[in-house]
C-alpha cells in the first residue's frame, strides 16, 4: 500500500465507558454520510473548545495515539496483531491505547491492568508536511486540516459495541482534530521500515477522527467490537479484555 493511500484512508478502532466522561463530552450516534457532513461544518481546533481528559484534549490524545501506533516496530506493533497479544507494548501512564488494523478482520485478547483508561479511534486519519526532499504530505497547517477532514469524510458507516451494547448508550464518541503538533518518526517506525518514509520529525501535523475515551473498566472480562467502512476500506476488530 502506498503511504499516500495509507494516510488518506487509514482507520483504526475501538470503544468506551463511564459517566464521568459523559458529563463532559458530547456523544454522536453511529454515523452515515448525512450527519458526517453536518459534523464537519462545525469542526474547530481542540484547544479551548474541547475539555481536557487526563491532561489532554481528545484531539491531542488522538495525535498521541498516532505517534504510539506508528512508532512501534512491526514485530510487536498492535496494528498487525491477531489472537493473544501483549497490550502493554508502548504504553505508559494512566491511559492505554487500543488499535485497529489496515482494513481486515482482527480478533485479539489481552490483559489490562486495573485502573487504566482505554483510548481508541473509531475512524481516524493524520496528515503532516513532507520531509525534506519529498512531496508526500500537506503544504501547511490549513492544508493539513483540510486534507485530514476530507479523509474522515470518506467514512460511510461505523459500529461500536462494548459488552454487546452500542457504545452510544453509555460512552461518548467524539470527533476532534488535534492542535498543530510535531510528529516524531523513529528510525524503527513502521512508516520507515514498511512505507519508506524518512525518520525525521515533521513540524506540522494534524490528527482527526472519531475517538472514544473509556474510563477504567471494572475487574473481569470485557468485549469491545468496532467496525468501519469507507471507500475501498472495511475494518472489523474485536478485543477480548481481561482486567486484573
Amino acid at each position: 500500500m502506498k503511504l499516500k493511500s495509507l494516510l488518506a484512508y487509514l482507520a483504526l478502532i475501538l470503544g468506551s465507558q463511564q459517566a464521568t466522561l459523559a458529563a463532559d463530552l458530547q456523544p454522536t450516534a453511529d454515523q452515515t454520510p448525512s450527519n458526517l457532513a453536518s459534523s464537519a461544518a462545525s469542526l474547530t481546533r481542540a484547544t479551548g473548545v474541547n475539555p481536557k481528559i487526563y491532561g489532554k484534549t481528545i484531539g491531542n490524545w488522538g495525535h498521541a495515539w498516532w505517534e504510539w501506533a506508528f512508532n512501534i516496530p512491526k514485530a510487536n506493533n498492535p496494528l498487525f496483531q491477531n489472537g493473544a497479544m501483549d497490550c502493554s507494548v508502548g504504553q505508559k501512564g494512566k491511559v492505554w491505547f487500543l488499535a485497529g488494523n489496515f482494513g481486515e478482520t482482527s480478533s485479539r485478547s489481552c490483559t489490562i491492568p486495573q485502573g487504566k483508561a482505554l483510548f481508541f479511534p473509531i475512524y481516524n486519519s493524520v496528515w503532516w508536511t513532507p520531509a525534506p526532499g519529498t512531496e508526500i504530505g500537506c503544504k501547511d497547517e490549513t492544508d493539513c486540516r483540510q486534507a485530514v477532514n476530507a479523509s474522515i469524510l470518506s467514512m460511510q458507516t461505523y459500529t461500536c459495541r462494548i459488552n454487546g451494547e452500542a457504545c452510544i448508550w453509555h460512552y461518548p464518541i467524539v470527533r476532534a482534530q488535534s492542535e498543530n503538533l510535531p510528529f516524531k518518526m523513529n528510525a524503527d517506525s513502521i512508516l520507515v521500515t514498511e512505507y519508506e518514509e524518512i525518520p525525521v520529525t515533521r513540524e506540522t501535523s494534524i490528527s482527526d477522527g472519531y475517538w472514544v475515551m473509556l474510563p477504567p473498566l471494572p475487574v473481569g472480562n470485557h468485549r469491545i467490537r468496532f467496525t468501519a467502512k469507507a471507500t475501498d476500506f472495511a475494518l472489523d476488530v474485536t478485543y477480548k479484555l481481561s482486567v486484573q
